[in-house]
């Protein structure tokens, strides 16, 4: 029994870190994603609250192929700062 308690706090540990690193990365993304330009950063946030890119190229009145460019660029801005940290 006493090998239960350790493996559940094992388990819970690296819950906890699991967590952990995922509330740092969110907040990593936000300050990256809060100094964007304008156009950008109107874009990724639609698109990560759900918005379709149909539905973004209608909210905010700009080509498709825009839409897709800039949230391709985001995330390939996203992952290089990501990797560095």
């Amino acid at each position: 029994f006493k090998n239960k308690k350790i493996l559940k706090n094992k388990c819970t540990n690296t819950d906890t870190e699991i967590e952990l690193t995922n509330i740092i990365l969110f907040q990593q993304v936000t300050k990256i994603i809060d100094r964007l330009p304008d156009k950008y950063r109107k874009c990724i946030q639609l698109y990560l609250a759900g918005y379709s890119t149909k539905e973004i190229v209608e909210r905010l009145n700009i080509p498709l192929a825009t839409v897709l460019t800039n949230i391709l660029r985001v995330k390939k801005q996203l992952k290089q700062n990501i990797n560095m940290v």
